[in-house]
């Protein structure tokens, strides 16, 4: 996917606040908003933050 001028700026600043400030985005979804930044744990591996359970249910893809 290709990022004309503007968005790839946007994207390099919000990513760099992201390192600034040392958060992460997480998703709660008893929260009116749903997204919100929390700060990076030592487990975080990404700019988003893995739940510790699924937040909703899925059909397995894989036949059994």
């Amino acid at each position: 996917m290709s990022l004309d001028q503007d968005s790839r700026k946007r994207l390099q600043s919000w990513r760099a606040m992201l390192t600034r400030d040392n958060v992460v985005v997480d998703y709660d979804p008893e929260a009116e908003d749903g997204f919100c930044y929390v700060p990076r744990e030592e487990s975080d591996d990404d700019i988003i933050r893995r739940p510790a359970r699924k937040t909703t249910q899925r059909r397995n893809a894989d036949p059994r």
